[in-house]
């Protein structure tokens, strides 16, 4: 009785600002809740256990972390008569494996910090510019024999043809995780031989 007494001796303007004042406490409630630190995990437990994408028949690379079994996926786009498509060569594919293994794109978050790729296009392929990787040289080609597209990038600092990227993160939050070291995956482009660098953070 007190509370509907306080509301009626309100004008518009209070009770607006009142609306508006529950309302953003309840938006900080949520927003916090996902900004809740991230457990560590052993990443050498998860490296073996990890699942590997199956069901995308033009897989170039994926992405993973050691908090979760959750997969960033990038294929190459093709259009319906299989020639790539040149505004967007690249498909990302955020895999729920925690849940249901359902497929969707990324938000705008993952595309601009972390999961994202921009691409440029160039003779012979497309120049690659990852989110998280930015001083890293990566380009998108066709192999000429094969006719295969593959992201061919320095493993080693050597040539080499992308495969998996493995993130440890030690902590740290939703949007701004710590991250102890990165592996990257790979093949020799003449050999096939499998090719593997770690870079500490």
């Amino acid at each position: 009785m007190i509370g509907i007494f306080v509301i009626r001796k309100m004008n518009k303007h209070k009770i607006l600002l009142f609306s508006v004042g529950v309302i953003f406490h309840f938006i900080s409630i949520s927003v916090w809740a996902q900004l809740k630190p991230v457990a560590y995990q052993n990443p050498d437990h998860y490296r073996d256990t990890m699942p590997i994408p199956k069901k995308f028949d033009d897989l170039l690379f994926y992405v993973q972390r050691s908090n979760d079994r959750n997969t960033a996926v990038y294929e190459v786009n093709f259009n319906e008569e299989g020639e790539i498509v040149h505004d967007e060569p690249i498909l990302v594919w955020w895999v729920k494996y925690e849940s249901d293994t359902s497929a969707s794109t990324l938000s705008y978050l993952q595309r601009k910090l972390t999961y994202g790729v921009e691409w440029e296009n160039i003779i012979g392929g497309y120049k690659l510019k990852f989110a998280a990787f930015k001083k890293r040289n990566a380009y998108l080609r066709q192999d000429l024999q094969s006719g295969n597209y593959y992201v061919y990038t320095t493993i080693n600092k050597k040539p080499a043809i992308l495969h998996k990227i493995f993130v440890e993160v030690k902590g740290g939050s939703f949007l701004i995780p710590k991250i102890g070291m990165v592996d990257f995956y790979g093949s020799d482009p003449k050999t096939g031989k499998p090719v593997h660098e770690r870079f500490d953070y």
